[in-house]
Protein backbone atom coordinates (compact mmCIF):
# COMPACT_ATOMS: atom_id res chain seq x y z
CA UNK A 1 0.00 0.00 0.00
CA UNK A 2 3.06 2.22 1.04
CA UNK A 3 4.51 1.41 -2.31
CA UNK A 4 1.15 2.51 -4.56
CA UNK A 5 0.43 5.75 -2.96
CA UNK A 6 4.18 6.45 -3.42
CA UNK A 7 4.47 7.44 0.29
CA UNK A 8 7.92 7.93 2.60
CA UNK A 9 9.43 5.42 4.73
CA UNK A 10 7.83 5.24 8.76
CA UNK A 11 9.81 8.34 10.71
CA UNK A 12 12.62 6.05 12.49
CA UNK A 13 12.69 6.48 16.70
CA UNK A 14 16.09 6.15 16.79
CA UNK A 15 19.29 7.97 14.85
CA UNK A 16 22.08 6.24 12.68
CA UNK A 17 24.96 8.04 10.27
CA UNK A 18 22.59 8.56 8.10
CA UNK A 19 20.10 10.63 10.07
CA UNK A 20 22.55 13.35 10.56
CA UNK A 21 22.97 13.65 6.56
CA UNK A 22 18.99 13.98 6.47
CA UNK A 23 19.15 16.59 9.21
CA UNK A 24 21.95 18.62 7.82
CA UNK A 25 19.80 18.66 4.18
CA UNK A 26 16.86 19.96 5.97
CA UNK A 27 18.39 22.49 7.89
CA UNK A 28 20.01 23.86 4.62
CA UNK A 29 16.53 23.91 2.64
CA UNK A 30 15.22 25.84 5.59
CA UNK A 31 17.58 28.24 5.26
CA UNK A 32 17.34 28.78 1.35
CA UNK A 33 13.81 28.20 0.81
CA UNK A 34 12.05 28.64 4.14
CA UNK A 35 9.47 26.89 6.01
CA UNK A 36 7.55 25.14 3.64
CA UNK A 37 10.49 23.67 1.87
CA UNK A 38 12.04 21.79 5.35
CA UNK A 39 8.35 20.36 5.82
CA UNK A 40 8.03 19.25 2.50
CA UNK A 41 11.56 17.70 3.07
CA UNK A 42 10.43 16.19 6.14
CA UNK A 43 7.33 14.83 4.60
CA UNK A 44 9.54 12.80 2.03
CA UNK A 45 11.88 12.11 4.02
CA UNK A 46 11.15 12.00 7.69
CA UNK A 47 13.87 13.05 10.49
CA UNK A 48 14.22 10.50 13.35
CA UNK A 49 12.41 11.62 16.45
CA UNK A 50 14.92 11.35 18.93
CA UNK A 51 19.27 11.44 18.34
CA UNK A 52 20.45 9.70 21.39
CA UNK A 53 24.51 10.48 22.66
CA UNK A 54 27.05 8.28 20.16
CA UNK A 55 29.54 6.70 21.82
CA UNK A 56 28.32 7.03 25.53
CA UNK A 57 28.74 3.09 25.72
CA UNK A 58 25.18 2.66 26.70
CA UNK A 59 24.66 4.97 28.99
CA UNK A 60 22.66 7.86 29.44
CA UNK A 61 24.02 11.22 28.34
CA UNK A 62 24.14 12.88 31.57
CA UNK A 63 25.80 9.96 33.31
CA UNK A 64 28.29 9.39 30.80
CA UNK A 65 29.37 12.97 31.03
CA UNK A 66 29.73 13.34 34.97
CA UNK A 67 32.70 9.84 34.71
CA UNK A 68 36.06 11.01 34.62
CA UNK A 69 38.19 10.81 32.10
CA UNK A 70 40.41 7.60 33.45
CA UNK A 71 36.33 5.80 33.11
CA UNK A 72 35.46 6.87 30.02
CA UNK A 73 38.74 5.51 28.45
CA UNK A 74 38.42 2.40 30.38
CA UNK A 75 34.66 1.73 29.14
CA UNK A 76 36.23 2.96 25.62
CA UNK A 77 38.47 0.13 25.97
CA UNK A 78 37.45 -2.46 22.99
CA UNK A 79 39.67 -5.42 24.29
CA UNK A 80 41.03 -5.55 27.84
CA UNK A 81 44.63 -5.31 28.86
CA UNK A 82 46.78 -8.34 28.61
CA UNK A 83 48.03 -8.91 32.31
CA UNK A 84 52.13 -10.04 32.70
CA UNK A 85 53.10 -12.81 33.08
CA UNK A 86 53.13 -14.50 36.14
CA UNK A 87 57.05 -14.43 36.70
CA UNK A 88 57.70 -11.13 35.04
CA UNK A 89 58.89 -9.73 38.69
CA UNK A 90 61.31 -12.48 38.99
CA UNK A 91 62.97 -12.49 35.83
CA UNK A 92 63.40 -8.70 35.42
CA UNK A 93 64.90 -8.65 38.99
CA UNK A 94 66.79 -11.44 37.91
CA UNK A 95 68.13 -10.15 34.82
CA UNK A 96 68.50 -6.75 36.76
CA UNK A 97 71.11 -8.74 39.28
CA UNK A 98 72.67 -10.60 36.52
CA UNK A 99 73.59 -7.44 34.71
CA UNK A 100 74.73 -5.93 38.30
CA UNK A 101 77.26 -8.29 38.38
CA UNK A 102 78.07 -7.96 34.78
CA UNK A 103 78.61 -3.94 35.06
CA UNK A 104 81.22 -4.50 38.66
CA UNK A 105 83.29 -7.46 36.85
Amino acid sequence: MRQRFELAEPQRLENDESSYQISARQAALFHQGGMASAKLSHYLTPEVLTYRPQDTQGLPEEVYLNLSGHERRHLADKQPSTLLAKDFYHRLATAYRQDQLRTAS
